[in-house]
Formats: C-alpha cells, sequence, structure tokens
C-alpha cells in the first residue's frame, strides 16, 4: 500500500492546494488499483521525500516532480497512463506525422514551393485525436487508466 501524503496547511496558496490534490488523487487512484512491489517502494521513496519538506516553494516544486515522477514510474512499469494520455500525444504526433506529409502532398501538387504546408495539419490534428481517443478508451476498458 502507498503511503498518505501529509496534511499540508495550504489555506494561503491555492496552486499548492491543487498540486497537493492532484497527487492525493493518483496515490487513491493507485491504491484502487492494487499496486505492489517494487514500484511501491519507489512511490514510497517520492512520497517521503515530499513529506519531510516544510517550505512552501521548495513543497510545490518537490510535489509536481514527484507527481511527475510517479506517473513515468507506473507508466513504464505497469502501463498505466492517465485519462485523455493517448489523445493529447497523438493530437500532437497526428500533426507532425501526418499533417506535415499531407501538407507538402497539397502544397507541392498545388504549387512549386511549401505555400499549403498548412493545409495539412487540418488532416492531421483529426486523424492523430482519433486515434488518441480510441487509444484511450482501449486503456479504459483493460483497466490500465488511472482516474487522474
Amino acid at each position: 500500500m502507498i503511503k498518505p501524503l501529509k496534511e499540508i496547511n495550504t489555506s494561503e496558496n491555492p496552486k499548492l492546494q491543487k498540486l497537493s490534490d492532484n497527487l492525493v488523487k493518483l496515490i487513491n487512484s493507485l491504491n484502487e488499483k492494487g499496486v505492489s512491489g517494487e514500484v511501491v517502494e519507489n512511490i514510497n521513496a517520492e512520497i517521503e521525500a515530499i513529506n519531510e519538506i516544510s517550505d512552501e516553494k521548495a513543497l510545490m516544486k518537490a510535489i509536481r516532480k514527484g507527481y511527475t515522477s510517479i506517473i513515468r514510474t507506473v507508466n513504464k512499469e505497469l502501463g498505466f497512463v492517465t485519462k485523455g494520455h493517448y489523445r493529447t500525444l497523438w493530437m500532437s504526433l497526428g500533426m507532425t506525422a501526418f499533417g506535415v506529409p499531407i501538407g507538402l502532398a497539397i502544397s507541392y501538387s498545388i504549387s512549386d514551393g511549401p505555400a499549403f504546408l498548412g493545409t495539412g495539419f487540418a488532416f492531421g490534428i483529426p486523424l492523430g485525436l482519433a486515434l488518441g481517443v480510441f487509444l484511450d478508451k482501449k486503456a479504459a476498458k483493460e483497466g490500465r487508466q488511472l482516474s487522474v
């Protein structure tokens, strides 16, 4: 079981409140999934490091770093992803992987230069979004999606 985050007095800092709430949601979501083993040890080490910090600015930085580190570890080791992970990833990949080649093809078929390169983005972004939404739904069906 993953250790809880210590109580943080965030009444004066709404940014710190939001960061700590997000980390608590992540911890609760991982506990619901029943994560165990070496991954839990790594997560607990991150949380212990965060719990030892008392300075507000350092705490905000540590929470951001810890949240990102935990997400990466869980994704790499267990294959869990956050909601909208693939949609965000594939939107940018669709723009570059699909949009640029389509735009170049359109540009050089219409004119002699890359004047219409941007038209490919109009095709690439929806293609990437569609693929990302499909992969997000697949991850949800497989139980690999965290409620964060």
